[in-house]
């Protein structure tokens, strides 16, 4: 088990999160591909040099790449399947030259899947996905809240060794009023990342780890029983936390507790 923590949580830029996550003792960072509001810096040779610098001065990983501004424009959406392609193409081979071997795609916000119609549009795009994933050797993790029911067609009929779910501990619930521990019993197969954060319905989001109510402990202790021995990444809002640096520490102590 290795833990890491998602960049923007932390209250720095992407490429100074690298030294920050080294000072608390974690592992490696989740980045992200960037938006048309932060940039797409990782397009730039000399950029993507400085981060690969980074994490071999600070013996850190960087084990995925997210490609968050697919939940302002999703593929839930037919229409937006021609952009949607285009990102795909340019981040896989970003992740390709940067070493690293998972692309996350979160399907939360615009691309969120509520309908039949939204499952389907978004199984087409995890095909076109795992097909690139297949081609340069990175695996391409979805992170939803779909039910147990949807899961299984979306398993189906992507049916790519290439598919992995990074299952959160938070989003089931809060989004969904899901059980989130029915969840991850379902879900424990198929996961090969987890997002750790907690919070109560309405807020306040900035808890630290067992604090809310999404039955996060429970759910942690689940997968370590379970035998899970990957990816844990931290990904509760540190950076809005007046004392954060107090409750990272704690975070990472009760998640090395559970793992013990």
């Amino acid at each position: 088990m290795k833990i890491g923590i998602c960049a923007w949580v932390l209250p720095v830029k992407e490429i100074e999160a690298i030294p920050l996550a080294k000072h608390f003792g974690l592992e490696g960072i989740t980045i992200d591909y960037g938006d048309e509001n932060k940039g797409f810096v990782l397009r730039d040779e000399a950029i993507r040099a400085a981060y690969l610098e980074a994490i071999q001065k600070h013996n850190m990983d960087i084990p995925t790449m997210a490609l968050n501004l697919l939940c302002q424009r999703g593929m839930t959406k037919k229409e937006n399947h021609g952009f949607v392609k285009e990102v795909l193409n340019e981040s896989i081979e970003i992740a390709q030259l940067m070493g690293i071997p998972k692309l996350q795609i979160p399907s939360f916000y615009d691309n969120l899947i509520r309908t039949e119609e939204d499952l389907d549009n978004t199984i087409d795009m995890f095909q076109y996905a795992c097909h690139l994933g297949s081609q340069y050797d990175i695996v391409i993790g979805s992170e939803s809240v779909m039910t147990i029911k949807q899961h299984e067609k979306f398993y189906q009929e992507v049916h790519s060794e290439y598919l992995t779910t990074i299952f959160d501990t938070q989003n089931p619930w809060r989004m969904l009023n899901q059980d989130g521990l029915r969840m991850a019993k379902y879900m424990a197969p198929f996961t090969g990342e987890l997002h750790a954060k907690d919070s109560h319905r309405n807020g306040p989001f900035e808890l630290q780890l067992g604090e809310g109510d999404v039955n996060c402990t429970d759910i942690m202790r689940f997968y370590a029983a379970a035998g899970y021995n990957g990816w844990i990444q931290l990904e509760s809002a540190y950076g809005r936390m007046q004392d954060y640096e107090r409750i990272l520490k704690k975070d990472i102590k009760r998640i090395k507790e559970i793992w013990r």
